[in-house]
This record gives structure tokens, sequence and C-alpha cells, in this order.
């Protein structure tokens, strides 16, 4: 176009062709982000579960022993 190469008809068509995939290239990156943060917080969240599974198991022996302890 400015090279004198192109004329504006071409162009258009050029761009018309490469906009839809363009588009969805743009779309695919966009849910990889989406998915990226989804999984961080799930990994989060296991984590946390992995730092305190011990709790549960702490809390229900003690229940046990009491029991074992007042029967």
């Amino acid at each position: 176009m400015l090279d004198g190469k192109l004329d504006p008809d071409e162009y258009v068509s050029i761009k018309a062709r490469y906009l839809g995939p363009k588009k969805e290239i743009k779309d695919k990156i966009d849910s990889f982000k989406a998915s990226k943060r989804e999984l961080i917080g799930l990994i989060q969240s296991g984590l946390h579960l992995l730092e305190n599974i011990q709790e549960p198991f702490i809390l229900n022996i003690r229940s046990w022993v009491r029991y074992l302890w007042n029967s």
C-alpha cells in the first residue's frame, strides 16, 4: 500500500483473510490465561489441604481416646 506494491482492495482482502484466525488465536491465549489462574487457585487450595491434612486425623484420634477413656 505505502510502497505502491499492494492496492487497497488487495490489502482489505488479505486483512479479512487473517482476521478470523488471528481472533481465534487471541481467544485461545485468553482462555489459557483464565485456565492458568484457575489452576493456580486449585494448586493453592490443594496445598492448603495437604498442609492441614493431619488436623482432622488428630481431632478424630483425640475423640476416640476420650471415648475409650470414658467407657
